[in-house]
């Protein structure tokens, strides 16, 4: 477990909470504070793994691509189609090793300590191996915001409920996981994390790692949001 892992960052999609811009551009390549926010990504956790793998619609590839012309470990996982979240990883498979990755949503921005994020990840992993387990599936990034994509119930810093739920008070992921190899036994196309494979996992009774996290956290995935991430990026926040 010290080998870095790889990061997969999910950028396909059509952005439609993003329209019209995204009628133009993709909306990870919207500038956040002058840069794209799927630089803002690439930038923080580049010097942590060995390469990074990012999920695009096969019509994005030429932008992309154009983007991160000055980045070697960059590969990109083309589609023509929605997948699903758990999908995208599926498309993406050939590119991955066998050492576990980091999934981190492409509209996402945050200031996370990203070497104490794996360091926990990689605790976990090695706790569940020595003690013969084979339970320990991954570590979510939860973060304590009014969010609209779930409700995620924590007990001594395991996961035991996760739920899609409207705009809530209590915990909730911040589309950030590092996930075990064995995540693969749940992944299958036209499925999603949060609504599918999350609460597959905890019902079959294996471990979701809970990572509470207090670091600034900017979704932009709509325009209301995004101009909130471009404000606070302009104003030395970020």
């Amino acid at each position: 477990m010290e080998a870095k892992l790889q990061l997969v960052i999910l950028a396909a999609g059509h952005g439609t909470r993003m329209y019209p811009f995204s009628d133009a551009i993709p909306k990870s390549l919207m500038l956040v504070g002058g840069k794209p926010v799927i630089r803002w990504i690439v930038d923080r956790w580049a010097p942590h793994v060995d390469d990074i793998i990012i999920c695009i619609n096969d019509d994005d590839f030429d932008s992309f691509n154009h983007e991160f012309r000055d980045v070697r470990k960059i590969d990109f996982s083309c589609n023509d189609k929605p997948l699903g979240t758990a999908g995208e990883i599926a498309n993406a498979k050939d590119f991955l090793d066998n050492e576990g990755f980091i999934l981190h949503y492409g509209d996402i921005i945050t200031n996370i300590d990203v070497g104490n994020f794996k360091y926990y990840h990689t605790m976990r992993y090695l706790d569940d191996y020595c003690k013969h387990e084979d339970k320990y599936m991954g570590t979510l990034v939860l973060i304590k915001e009014r969010l609209e994509n779930s409700i995620v119930k924590v007990y001594t810093n395991t996961i035991y409920s996760f739920e899609e739920k409207p705009t809530s008070d209590n915990y909730g992921w911040g589309a950030i996981a590092a996930f075990a190899p064995r995540i693969f036994e749940y992944i299958e196309y036209g499925k999603d994390f949060g609504k599918d494979i999350f609460p597959k996992i905890i019902s079959d009774g294996k471990t979701l790692g809970a990572y509470l996290s207090d670091s600034k956290w900017y979704n932009t995935g709509d325009v209301k949001n995004w101009e909130i991430a471009d404000k606070a990026a302009r104003e030395g926040r970020i």
